[in-house]
């Protein structure tokens, strides 16, 4: 768990802090002047990079990634394949899924900033490329004899630390720490390694999936 909060916590900081500022920046540059000083749907102005506005941005950003770390945590069970194949479910599926909640028809985000097919790009490629890094990252850190496996307790849990948010905890971390309970016993890891477990899990996933690329297509052609 620490190793995924750590993981996620670098790639929410890194592809969604820094990838965001950046992406903001370009379609301030590709769009018109009279687009400045608008403020966005999540209450940035537009053109206007301050202090305070980028730490906001970066620590959002952080904690959403640490979110990811877990979510990925939890459905890698379910996941089919190698390393290649996981990394390209898991950017598919960010994309689509994470890529329909940030992109939507009503506001100004993706009416007023131009051209639309790249503000649409960009805000489906940032939760597609976290995907795609995730996977790496967190067995990386996870692995066998990896540094989050042989430091003391106090050192290889430090990351966890971020849990300290009373309802990131509560709707996040403590669902997590009591599957991790339960795969941790016996009559319980067998349930949750069975046939019908794995296929539940893997539906619901594709599921997800598909009705993030329907929301995605609707909202798209809304746009345009």
């Amino acid at each position: 768990m620490a190793a995924a909060t750590w993981a996620g916590a670098v790639l929410g900081a890194l592809v969604g802090g820094v990838g965001g500022r950046l992406a903001m920046r370009l379609l301030m540059v590709t769009s018109s002047d009279a687009v400045r000083g608008v403020e966005t749907d999540d209450g940035f102005p537009i053109g206007r990079f301050t202090l305070s506005g980028t730490l906001t941005l970066l620590a959002l950003s952080t904690l959403v990634g640490v979110v990811g770390g877990l979510a990925y945590l939890v459905i890698r069970r379910w996941l089919i394949g190698g390393t290649a194949l996981r990394v390209a479910t898991c950017a598919l599926g960010a994309g689509l899924v994470v890529g329909s909640m940030l992109v939507h028809s009503d506001g100004i985000d993706f009416t007023l900033l131009s051209p639309t097919w790249l503000a649409v790009a960009l805000f489906v490629a940032i939760p597609a490329l976290f995907g795609a890094l995730v996977v790496p990252f967190v067995e990386r850190f996870d692995r066998e004899g990896g540094w989050f496996r042989t430091r003391p307790l106090k050192v290889a849990a430090a990351p966890l630390v971020v849990w300290a948010f009373p309802l990131l905890f509560v709707f996040v971390g403590l669902p997590v720490l009591v599957i991790a309970a339960l795969v941790r016993w016996t009559p319980a890891r067998r349930a949750l390694g069975s046939t019908a477990v794995t296929t539940a899990g893997r539906v619901a996933l594709a599921g997800a999936g598909a009705a993030g690329a329907v929301t995605l297509v609707s909202d798209i052609a809304a746009i345009v």
